[in-house]
């Protein structure tokens, strides 16, 4: 999938910013498929601002690498609030980060597991806290995606830089 230049610009002020911040952001990834991690590693330099990520896109990576509660999944879902916190603050912990994206959904086609397509949370991890926020997006599998990584990294522009948390 080609990404499009307002993702590209969005992910080269975030490693801008980050690197003048001397801070370092992590991802960890489900619908996705690592869109986010191609973006940010497609920036020359990224390396100064980005360690790594997962692409989590089964429950028991996210479980197994990410530390998600087995029974958070089972009781809230893997599409959910609690389960998309954990995953930024597993990842988080896992590569000693000062912030982490974790994005959870379903990009469809169609629904799964009585999740609607579209309906993405995004949860952004930081020294301060974590936050996450539910969002449904219109439009085919890769339009979902697209406006997923999007949305992500505003948020982790609008809440980095004003430490939000």
């Amino acid at each position: 999938m080609d990404t499009d230049s307002s993702l590209e610009k969005l992910a080269e002020e975030l490693v801008q910013f980050l690197k003048e911040k001397d801070m370092r952001i992590v991802l960890a990834e489900s619908c996705t498929g690592g869109l986010l991690a191609k973006v940010l590693t497609d920036i020359p330099g990224a390396s100064g601002a980005f360690l790594g990520g997962v692409v989590a896109y089964s429950d028991e990576a996210k479980e197994e690498i990410l530390a998600v509660s087995r029974r958070d999944v089972v009781e809230f879902g893997v599409v959910s609030q609690r389960v998309v916190e954990e995953m930024a603050k597993g990842a988080r912990k896992l590569f000693h980060a000062d912030a982490a994206l974790a994005i959870t959904g379903v990009a469809g086609p169609g629904p799964s597991r009585g999740v609607e397509q579209g309906v993405i949370w995004i949860a952004l991890s930081l020294s301060s806290g974590v936050m996450a926020r539910r969002y449904v997006f219109e439009g085919a599998r890769s339009e979902v995606r697209l406006h997923a990584a999007k949305t992500a990294l505003r948020l982790a522009l609008e809440n980095i830089l004003g430490q939000n948390i």
